[in-house]
């Protein structure tokens, strides 16, 4: 019976991968449509439809369906749920659909079961019309509430940060790098403003009270300006002050991070980049105007910093950059010996003098290929990219990384999507082992984990352990 059940657990993992888990999110790309408050929540439900009728198809006992959706709302990156809000979702998903008050929420469901058939075909161009056309039904609504109700579900903290991580935070250090144009305590300031304001949006869509979201603020901005906790909520009682007072330059930024959501939520980031520095420009010019009141260590220059043209030096890492990361890929494609694949996933980690390179993928015959046996030729190059990476920012007075993944899906061309995170791994505790498998479960997921079978449960418990530390901890 026990050997059943694994059975069914495994089967039911390896479909949910292959059929829906990745044309969700590697193919139709459905976290991009409408992704916002809600939209979160309903990809969700549509999935768990998906994941019902395959688990029907394949007779799947309610646990294995229950356990299966947990595990990917908490582990798979594309959802990356924390720990509680998984277990809570999870819990509450049956509740949920039957709830009359909530219709959409059933709507969802059965659109998403419904869709199976369609997954299973590989008939995708359909099911990301219907995807689309409900969720421009629920953007119609000016009070959508949709898988959660005022009884069972309340919009927390934890709900609250993992948007702004994901939407806010993150773009606006990684792909907008607006913390690399504040350098003065006045262009901070405008910063701080405009993050104020992506983040009252955020909150008053959410109901979040205002300590709430004083914290999260400061907690960005930590990283943002490399201030200490009481530096940051000092900070924020300051800017506070002047966008209340309605100093024009915090009151304007403001007003821009307000407006810039929308944008922001769709992942347009030329159009909110372009007009930060407009309105930088146009604040500049006012104040200088008037005897120079913006006290500027930057000189900004209209032409040199649009958006399609970077400095020279930013110009030439990114250059450098895209080399290393073609050269990795190139040697990695060698050390395939000739699989083929869609997503090939490669992990280098910098600890001390230490460096480190994996990699990993599913071949197109659907079988799960980790690669660390094929690398005998190709290590040392492959580690020396990654250690060259990181001297690379090093010498570009960049913050290095101490983990890279980098993604390469294989379409027409190679798409290529770069995560660096800054986690010492082996200093807090983790092995290497350990290290290894917190990439290929979030990637792969749990069924692959690394490790004698024997101890698998223990190697997840590891896994689970460094993903609670990574969502409580500054990296």
């Amino acid at each position: 019976m026990v050997f059943e059940k694994r059975k069914q657990k495994k089967a039911l993992a390896e479909a949910d991968e292959r059929i829906i888990l990745r044309p969700i999110f590697k193919i139709m790309k459905l976290d991009e449509i409408n992704l916002d408050t809600e939209g979160l929540e309903a990809l969700a439900g549509y999935y768990y439809g998906m994941l019902q009728h395959l688990a029907d198809q394949e007779g799947a006992a309610y646990k294995i369906l229950y356990n299966e959706f947990w595990e990917r709302l908490n582990m798979y990156e594309d959802f990356d749920y924390s720990f509680s809000y998984s277990t809570s979702f999870a819990d509450n998903i049956d509740d949920y659909i039957s709830d009359d008050r909530f219709p959409m929420n059933m709507k969802i469901y059965e659109h998403g079961y419904a869709a199976l058939e369609k997954m299973q075909a590989r008939d995708y161009e359909p099911v990301k019309s219907d995807y689309q056309a409900l969720m421009d039904e629920l953007m119609e609504y000016d009070d959508v509430v949709v898988f959660y109700s005022d009884s069972q579900w309340h919009l927390d903290e934890a709900r609250f940060e993992k948007i702004n991580n994901q939407q806010l935070w993150k773009p606006i250090r990684n792909e907008l790098k607006l913390h690399s144009f504040a350098n003065s305590y006045e262009e901070r300031i405008a910063l701080g403003a405009f993050y104020i304001g992506l983040i009252d949006f955020l909150a008053d869509d959410l109901e979040i009270d205002e300590d709430s979201r004083d914290d999260e603020v400061a907690v960005g901005l930590v990283e943002f300006f490399d201030y200490s906790d009481d530096q940051a909520e000092a900070f924020v009682e300051r800017a506070d002050d002047r966008i209340e007072d309605g100093e024009p330059l915090a009151a304007k930024f403001y007003q821009l991070g307000r407006a810039s959501y929308s944008d922001m939520k769709k992942r347009n980031f030329a159009a909110v980049k372009q007009n930060y520095l407009q309105l930088w420009q146009q604040v500049k010019q006012a104040n200088a105007a008037e005897n120079g009141e913006v006290e500027s260590s930057s000189d900004y220059n209209e032409d040199e910093y649009q958006v399609e043209q970077l400095p020279a030096e930013l110009e030439d890492f990114n250059e450098q950059l895209t080399d290393y990361v073609d050269s990795i890929y190139e040697l990695a494609s060698k050390a395939s010996q000739g699989h083929e694949y869609q997503t090939l996933y490669f992990w280098g980690q910098v600890s001390g003098e230490f460096a480190r390179a994996e990699f990993w993928f599913i071949d197109a015959n659907e079988q799960y290929i980790f690669a660390s046996n094929d690398l005998a030729n190709y290590f040392d190059q492959l580690s020396g990219e990654v250690r060259s990476m990181s001297e690379l920012f090093s010498e570009n007075d960049m913050r290095s990384f101490q983990n890279m993944l980098i993604t390469y899906t294989v379409t027409d061309d190679v798409d290529v999507n770069i995560n660096f995170d800054y986690f010492d791994w082996l200093k807090i505790g983790f092995d290497d082992l350990d290290c290894v498998n917190y990439y290929v479960v979030n990637t792969v997921g749990s069924d692959y984990v690394r490790g004698t079978p024997d101890k698998k449960n223990m190697h997840l418990e590891q896994v689970y352990k460094m993903q609670e530390y990574a969502k409580t901890h500054d990296e």
